[in-house]
């Protein structure tokens, strides 16, 4: 048997703690004149709408939302809607630098 440290199991895809966040993923994915992240705060219930567009097509699309208490969680929650509609469109995830781990 191969030696081997820690107890990795592949087959359930739980992001560690230092992994990038969805919004860092996205950048990764497109350009930055390929999308558009709108963000506004609702006056009435305080929260943060976050809208994520491709600007890809002739009419820009929304791909992703995401609505929080928090600014940045819902930008995040925009961001992963958007990889996720991405990757069902065939679109290729880029793999997170990973220096400890070379081939």
């Amino acid at each position: 048997m191969a030696s081997q440290t820690g107890n990795e199991d592949t087959s359930t895809q739980q992001p560690s703690p230092d992994s990038e966040v969805p919004t860092q993923t996205l950048s990764r994915m497109l350009e930055p004149h390929q999308y558009r992240m709108d963000v506004e705060q609702d006056t009435d219930d305080k929260q943060w709408r976050a809208k994520c567009y491709s600007l890809l097509l002739p009419q820009q699309v929304e791909i992703g939302s995401g609505v929080n208490q928090k600014k940045q969680l819902a930008k995040e929650e925009a961001a992963q809607e958007a990889i996720e509609t991405l990757c069902s469109y065939g679109w290729k995830l880029p793999s997170p630098p990973n220096p400890g781990n070379r081939r």
